[in-house]
């Protein structure tokens, strides 16, 4: 319940007191004013008009002149006693009137001297934040500045005058207009003081507001201001306050939307299954949120940017411009947008605004097995090794987007499964291809063959298996050949150079070293040379190499390097393979 005060004196009254204790006036005496105090000079006069009527109708005399009789003193005798009644009921009734007289100095007194001040009036409510969670604060109702968002200004909103500063261009105007019981600006300055002043830590002394809700507020909430201050001191500075609780209405608060952040992403994924990229673009954002979103790709070590396959997890961040936070902290944070427009999207402090997104639409590739259409090759005649891996059956349209790697050391048996590996190039992608299987860490897809006895050199032990070489391999002689006929072309004393094949030998080591050959095959040419001045001379040429093999139905030469020497009779040449406890030697016809 608000404080109660005597009408009369300005005494505080209790809540159960009927009459004033300092001036007896009745507790429900209602609160006089100019027109309270005319009331009473109206009551005394007429009071003393009763009087002074009283007065006269007691000692006026009797009118005994109408029958002629002329009064005696007998006559006479009872109108004295009457006059007598009449002084004494005039001192009573003068007694009474001063008595009103008194009470009503006391009246105008007290009526004039308390400022009376509505609590309302003082205090300022500020509402701030958002709809919903908005909070509200009460302060002192001075002069302060305002932003305005439709004006983009920052003006001055005058507060209330019993509040007003000495910065202010019509202070004294304003303030003796406000305390108009006070006598001069002093006195209305102290009146002031009393209201604002602070302790040491700028805390009010003498009134403060409490509100009954200050947070999660919304716009059209009530909120119960109660104003309590020291009464004492407000008495001293003859002032009387009213109104000192009462009911606000909530205003102002920001109207939030909800924003998805990602709302307006838009994704495209490109490219073959397994090696798909994607990208992401703000679409179709309404005008007034263009400036304000954007999105990019979120690179976390979670997440693929690149070499995507259907069903993989990408992930995208959304970049809001323009946070807002309406609490000047950093916990919450929404978009404001120059319109005027507030959004909640979702910020989580220290938390990047992020989603995933499933990989989808990217064209399905056509699986490719290598090793259907590889031939690998091998050297030596067991235990075996890779030599090298023949693609020439692979598309050309790929081939060469196809990289083989194998183990160079690595010997195999018949049986044995060989092992060899495939790295695709993005040009196999390009042509529409993924390599069957799975990769290992270094993106090679592993394979292997089963090792069969048509699949490696077979060592050529007879002439009769040495008939036919390999292209190849007969490239070789005729290269070497060539370099020989060349070499006497190019005498000046030279006419001419005849080359016939003389005898073709295969040599078979019968004790071969781990290192050593263990088949020759040799081929003997008889060298005709004509000079100038026609004279003749011929010698025997002899080309060979070591280890003839038959491997994928070709005989061939393991060793590509060949040995060639030159001697005037074959006899002398066939003698290097004659020692029949070292070779067996036979004639390839």
């Amino acid at each position: 319940m608000a404080q109660r005060f005597c009408s009369v004196c300005g005494n505080a009254l209790a809540d159960d007191e009927k009459f004033c204790a300092a001036c007896g006036a009745p507790a429900d005496q209602p609160a006089a004013d100019n027109s309270a105090q005319a009331a009473v000079e109206q009551a005394a006069q007429g009071a003393f008009q009763a009087a002074d009527q009283a007065a006269a109708q007691q000692s006026a005399p009797v009118n005994q002149w109408d029958n002629g009789a002329v009064p005696t003193a007998a006559s006479s005798g009872p109108n004295i006693g009457a006059a007598i009644a009449a002084k004494k009921n005039l001192i009573i009734i003068a007694a009474a009137v001063l008595v009103v007289i008194i009470v009503a100095v006391v009246v105008i007194t007290n009526l004039t001297k308390y400022q009376t001040i509505d609590a309302k009036d003082l205090v300022r409510v500020e509402f701030n934040g958002m709809n919903g969670k908005g909070s509200a604060v009460a302060v002192l109702n001075t002069d302060h500045r305002e932003y305005n968002e439709k004006t983009d200004k920052t003006v001055t909103v005058k507060g209330s005058d019993y509040l007003v500063q000495s910065s202010d261009d019509d202070y004294k105007d304003r303030l003796l207009g406000a305390y108009t019981k006070a006598k001069n600006k002093s006195k209305a300055k102290d009146m002031q003081d009393v209201i604002t002043d602070t302790n040491k830590d700028g805390e009010l002394s003498n009134i403060s507001f409490d509100l009954s809700e200050e947070k999660n507020l919304s716009n059209g909430d009530k909120v119960t201001v109660t104003v309590e201050f020291d009464e004492e001191e407000f008495k001293k500075a003859n002032i009387k306050l009213e109104n000192t609780e009462f009911e606000i209405e909530v205003e102002g608060l920001n109207v939030v939307e909800t924003l998805d952040p990602f709302a307006y992403a838009s994704l495209t994924f490109e490219g073959y299954d397994g090696h798909g990229t994607f990208s992401v673009e703000a679409k179709d954002v309404p005008d007034d949120l263009k400036d304000y979103i954007s999105y990019g790709k979120s690179y976390s070590d979670d997440y693929k940017t690149s070499d995507l396959s259907n069903g993989d997890k990408v992930q995208i961040e959304a970049y809001i411009y323009g946070n807002y936070s309406p609490d000047d902290s950093d916990e919450v944070y929404y978009l404001k947008t120059k319109d005027g427009k507030y959004y909640d999207y979702g910020y989580v402090k220290d938390h990047q605004i992020t989603k995933e997104y499933e990989v989808s639409g990217l064209t399905e590739l056509n699986e490719y097995d290598p090793s259907a259409d590889v031939t690998l090759q091998f050297s030596g005649y067991g235990p075996y090794k890779i030599s090298g891996i023949n693609k020439d059956a692979i598309d050309e349209k790929f081939r060469d987007s196809i990289y083989f790697n194998y183990d160079y050391d690595k010997e195999y048996q018949i049986g044995d499964e060989v092992e060899f590996k495939a790295y695709a190039y993005y040009e196999l992608t390009e042509a529409g291809y993924k390599l069957k299987g799975t990769p290992d860490d270094d993106g090679y897809y592993p394979y292997s063959i089963k090792l069969t006895e048509d699949m490696v050199p077979v060592l050529i032990s007879k002439a009769s298996d040495a008939k036919k070489l390999s292209d190849a391999t007969e490239q070789m002689f005729t290269e070497k050949l060539d370099s020989y006929k060349n070499n006497y072309s190019g005498y000046s004393s030279v006419s001419k150079v005849d080359v016939d094949l003389a005898k073709t030998m295969i040599a078979v080591v019968k004790n071969p070293s781990s290192y050593g050959a263990r088949t020759i095959y040799i081929r003997i040419y008889k060298t005709t040379i004509t000079y100038k001045d026609k004279t003749k001379q011929t010698e025997y040429y002899a080309i060979y190499g070591n280890d003839l093999v038959k491997a994928n139905g070709e005989v061939t030469l393991t060793d590509t390097y060949l040995n060639t020497t030159s001697r005037s009779d074959i006899k002398d040449i066939e003698s290097y393979w004659s020692d029949k406890d070292t070779y067996i030697t036979s004639t390839v016809k």
